[in-house]
């Protein structure tokens, strides 16, 4: 049986070239047809990925948090044990603490350097001399001035203000100027006139 291609053919009302141009446009029309759905499909698989990222991206962030919920409950553990511990052990982990993270350089003071003065345990004056910007976070409270024991006896030091805090949670008498926990105001001291005091701190017992 002819097909109507055929038929068309044989009658003579179409010739070969316009057949073969109609199936090359039909075959052409479904590989596009075929490609939009592929595509399609991808696009939906792609879809999928994302949201399985973001889903990841989230177990990333939940994990972050309660990474961070586990390492604040270990240091408060750790504060606690400091406060009953043995002065020979506090010492040496607020010395630590001191030189990985003091704000002030003595080793290296600029002409724009200024004095910084705080009251030491038996009322004297002491006093630091920091740079601007240092002056500047102790007037601001995110830096504060705190005791430790040296090598060499007592030495005082700029800190962060959470570390100050975290000190005046084990030797809160060691901690000298924070803002909202000593009361003082770091600005009002920068410049104050200089009192001559006997030694470098508070006698440890």
């Amino acid at each position: 049986m002819l097909s109507l291609k055929d038929k068309l053919l044989k009658a003579g009302v179409v010739t070969a070239e316009q057949v073969k141009k109609v199936e090359n446009e039909e075959a052409a029309r479904q590989e596009r047809a075929r490609a939009a759905r592929e595509a399609r499909a991808n696009d939906r698989g792609g879809r999928g990925a994302k949201g399985e990222r973001r889903d990841d991206d989230g177990d990333e962030r939940r994990a972050a948090r309660e990474h961070a919920v586990e390492e604040a409950q270990r240091w408060r553990q750790r504060l606690e044990q400091l406060t009953q511990a043995g002065k020979s052990e506090q010492y040496q982990a607020i010395r630590g603490w001191v030189v990985r993270h003091r704000l002030d350089d003595k080793a290296t003071v600029s002409d724009a350097a200024v004095r910084f003065h705080f009251a030491k345990e038996d009322g004297a004056i002491g006093h630091l001399t920091v740079e601007p910007e240092v002056q500047a976070q102790l007037a601001a409270g995110s830096a504060g001035v705190i005791a430790f024991m040296g090598f060499n006896g007592v030495e005082h030091a700029v800190v962060p203000a959470d570390l100050a805090r975290d000190i005046h949670t084990i030797k809160p008498e060691w901690v000298r100027s924070l803002v909202g926990v000593t009361d003082a105001d770091p600005a009002a001291a920068v410049d104050a006139p200089a009192v001559a005091s006997p030694g470098d701190g508070p006698a440890e017992g």
